[in-house]
């Protein structure tokens, strides 16, 4: 099993209970519009059926450097520990992780950020402008086993 969420050309498609990461394949087809990204992570802990709590998205948000941030929610989670994984998207520059987020491996092109919420209710994912530019942010819950 599996599924994704998102919407447009922000995805984020999950593979729960699959085994440890030697010689998985994974194969990206599709339109090539010139904004292709792909992100490859591989998590423990998550549950390993109905996986994901909850979800956001927004896309083509205009941002300032310095002065704007990309906002992605709010989310209500219904379960404790989630891990809330976050993703965004933008042409050249990095962005700072979210109040209790840690970044992933920044990078030109896009941002990911991390954050196990111990409690339920309300979260956003947000990352700061690092430039002018056009941004697009996908967040997902994942319950803990």
């Amino acid at each position: 099993g599996g599924g994704h969420a998102g919407s447009g050309h922000m995805r984020v498609w999950y593979a729960p209970n699959c085994k440890a990461w030697t010689n998985n394949t994974v194969t990206l087809a599709g339109d090539d519009d010139g904004k292709t990204s792909l992100w490859i992570s591989e998590w423990s802990g998550a549950a390993t059926t109905s996986v994901m709590d909850t979800n956001c998205w927004v896309g083509d948000t205009n941002c300032t450097a310095g002065s704007d941030k990309l906002v992605c929610g709010p989310m209500t989670t219904g379960f404790t520990n989630d891990m809330v994984l976050a993703f965004a998207a933008y042409s050249a520059s990095m962005g700072t992780a979210g109040t209790n987020f840690t970044a992933i491996n920044p990078e030109a092109g896009g941002f990911g950020e991390y954050y196990c919420k111990t409690n339920t209710g309300s979260i956003l994912s947000t990352v700061s402008a690092t430039s002018d530019e056009s941004y697009g942010m996908i967040s997902v819950a994942f319950k803990h086993r």
